[in-house]
């Protein structure tokens, strides 16, 4: 099976945002979705999206969709939207879901490789057409971060500076090795360092972040304003928001609050291999969630690369309090900790 990289354009489509069981429900919705569309509107194979980051107990959220020449009235249970761009690996898996766990592996396991990062979800493509009746196409979807940097660094530096600091960024592509991507980041990272204060150097890299679900980001702030409807004050507030994490499946780690600061520790990006390793260095790699960094850990890399993680919980607690909030590293796997902690400093 032969890895692709693609663009996808931006394109209308009929969408329904679903919490499935069985596989097979995705094709069940679809087929229900072709029902309620004329055929002369569809512009596209149908496609499925897997949310990542959800609140669904059991079973997976997915977005199941069709394209569509034009935007037109839908029922009250679809939406119709404009799809973002994207940048994806593509792997033909075949003709049915069999083993396609194995193909999801494959997918992965070459993108890190390159040391890519993922976005929150992935998609798969239902393709029928003169060559195969049916086949199944899965797409690892690029968080392309070198990209997200330029267009932070060109806010706050003029195009030479920008262009000096990104130097060596046309080189970097997909299919980049992972060592030289690594090394080239670390070049970049070396430059930021020396000549950008430590407030640009936050503002600039965590908004570098993965993009947490708005859809989960505004459930924060819908407790958070509850609370203060409920005569909660601020801090109570902040508590509500952080019990809800804690029984609600969307949010990973639960944050503590002591005083005016949220203290969120990450937990290992991969538990198995975190409890099975037999070195310190073993641990490190096991518990870092960056596939640009994790194999590399042991280098001299600078720290303000871990803004970037802080933007995961700046966009958390921005979207909860409505307001700007600053994310302190406390401890990170750059600076030799065992762990990486963060400190959410809460406004008065």
């Amino acid at each position: 099976m032969q890895l692709k990289y693609k663009v996808i354009p931006s394109f209308v489509a009929i969408t329904r945002l679903l919490n499935l069981k069985k596989r097979q429900e995705i094709f069940t919705a679809l087929a229900e979705m072709h029902g309620n569309i004329p055929d002369d509107m569809v512009a596209g194979a149908d496609f499925c999206i897997f949310n990542f980051i959800n609140s669904c107990q059991e079973g997976f959220e997915v977005k199941v969709g069709i394209p569509v020449r034009e935007k037109f009235a839908v029922t009250d249970d679809m939406l119709c939207e404009i799809m973002p761009e994207l940048e994806v690996l593509s792997l033909e898996h075949g003709e049915d879901a069999e083993n396609i766990n194995n193909s999801y592996n494959q997918l992965y396991s070459s993108a890190y490789e390159r040391g890519l990062i993922s976005d929150e979800f992935c998609r798969e493509v239902y393709h029928t057409g003169k060559q195969k009746e049916y086949f199944l196409e899965l797409q690892f979807v690029i968080h392309n971060w070198n990209r997200l940097l330029m267009k932070k660094l060109t806010g706050d530096l003029s195009k030479e500076a920008c262009t000096e600091m990104m130097a060596g960024a046309e080189k970097i592509g997909w299919d980049t090795p992972e060592p030289d991507r690594f090394q080239w980041l670390r070049q970049v990272m070396l430059k930021i360092e020396r000549s950008l204060s430590k407030d640009q150097q936050y503002e600039i890299i965590s908004r570098c972040a993965h993009v947490y679900p708005r859809r989960q980001l505004v459930k924060l702030r819908q407790v958070y304003e509850q609370a203060l409807e409920e005569g909660k004050d601020n801090l109570l507030a902040v508590d509500a928001v952080i019990q809800f994490m804690a029984r609600d499946k969307g949010w990973g780690n639960v944050p503590v609050r002591e005083g005016n600061i949220v203290y969120s520790t990450k937990n290992p990006c991969n538990p198995q291999a975190f409890k099975d390793a037999e070195t310190a260095a073993e641990k490190r790699k096991a518990y870092c969630f960056c596939p640009q960094i994790r194999a590399h850990l042991e280098e001299d890399l600078s720290p303000a690369y871990c803004y970037c993680s802080a933007g995961w919980e700046r966009q958390q607690w921005e979207t909860a309090l409505d307001r700007t909030v600053r994310v302190e590293v406390v401890k990170s796997l750059l600076l030799g900790d065992d762990c990486c902690q963060f400190a959410i400093h809460i406004p008065e």
